[in-house]
């Protein structure tokens, strides 16, 4: 377990070498911890106030099974919405650089 761990932090993962080119770095407590719940807590508002109502009218008349379902596809696709906008434009780099590619560097 600790071997895993430090080699996902090691700076010469696979993952950080590919973020060599970027605009700015996120530092590693920020995209590992604060990052994350902050995503989460403002996809599940947007999806709660404003997806729900705009998708269903009034969300306590649908089902409870579509609410579920609606809010989880809606609660991810939001937050791999707001990883893009922050890798793309705070960071300034491509989305594929957060490691979904069919081979690594290695």
């Amino acid at each position: 377990m600790k071997e895993t761990i430090f080699e996902i932090y090691n700076p010469q993962n696979d993952f950080f070498l590919l973020t060599k080119d970027a605009r700015r770095f996120t530092h590693i407590a920020l995209s590992s911890l604060i990052l994350p719940v902050l995503f989460y807590v403002i996809a599940g508002v947007l999806t709660q106030n404003v997806f729900a109502p705009l998708y269903f009218g009034d969300p306590t008349q649908a089902s409870g099974s579509a609410r579920e379902a609606f809010g989880l596809y809606a609660l991810f696709g939001t937050v791999i919405v707001l990883v893009f906008l922050w890798v793309r434009f705070y960071e300034g780099r491509h989305f594929h650089t957060i490691g979904l590619q069919k081979k690594m560097l290695r």
